[in-house]
């Protein structure tokens, strides 16, 4: 037997939507299986969140020198 593999483009909301349609023991169900399978730990860097804009109309102003901050 062989096995497709299919592609559906559907949004997060989409998904919230059909999940919350459901009977709460499901909901409750699909979210158990979302915490088993999610990473325990999610360390992001500064670079995961920041990227370089590879644009050739991106315009960067001089930045101000900014006075160090005090630590609270």
């Amino acid at each position: 037997m062989t096995q497709k593999t299919y592609s559906l483009l559907i949004t997060f909301e989409q998904i919230l939507n059909l999940v919350l349609q459901l009977p709460a023991e499901e909901q409750e169900e699909i979210i158990q299986q979302i915490k088993k399978n999610s990473p325990k730990e999610q360390t992001m860097k500064l670079s995961d969140l920041y990227g370089c804009i590879q644009d050739e109309i991106f315009i960067r102003h001089p930045q101000l020198e900014q006075p160090e901050r005090e630590a609270f």
